[in-house]
């Protein structure tokens, strides 16, 4: 016959409280007040009436879109409203700067650098002032 003692109690081999550790039933206790305390915490951010939002940085909106004219030759830009800057054109495969041209209310289209009979990829930059 074996020994009452050396046998684990079913309970507390799966984690549950045990009659002989009342501790483990405080803390089954104190779960569901926890969990109820967790679920009002969103609400009471929801709540909330008012505030301040503060960010640092610039708002941007370009002011002018780009389109290339059929030949693939020529940059003609679409400006909403008076625009300044320089347009530059780098070369994507090795990087090196093509041209640049300014950027005006009235700009006529840009001629596109290098772009005789080779037809290489390029990144078109704008800054604006």
């Amino acid at each position: 016959m074996i020994a009452r003692s050396s046998l684990p109690s079913l309970s507390s081999a799966r984690g549950f409280p045990s009659l002989a550790n009342p501790s483990g039933w405080r803390q089954l206790a104190v779960l569901p007040l926890a969990a109820c305390a967790l679920l009002a915490l969103p609400g009471t951010a929801a709540h909330a009436q008012g505030g301040t939002i503060q960010f640092s940085g610039r708002i941007v909106e370009p002011p002018c879109s780009f389109q290339v004219d059929a030949a693939a030759t020529r940059v003609q830009p679409n400006c909403a409203r008076p625009a300044f800057g320089q347009v530059g054109f780098v070369d994507l495969y090795s990087g090196r700067k093509l041209g640049s041209s300014t950027l005006t209310i009235a700009s006529a289209p840009f001629a596109i650098p290098g772009q005789g009979t080779r037809r290489n990829p390029m990144i078109v930059t704008v800054d604006y002032r």
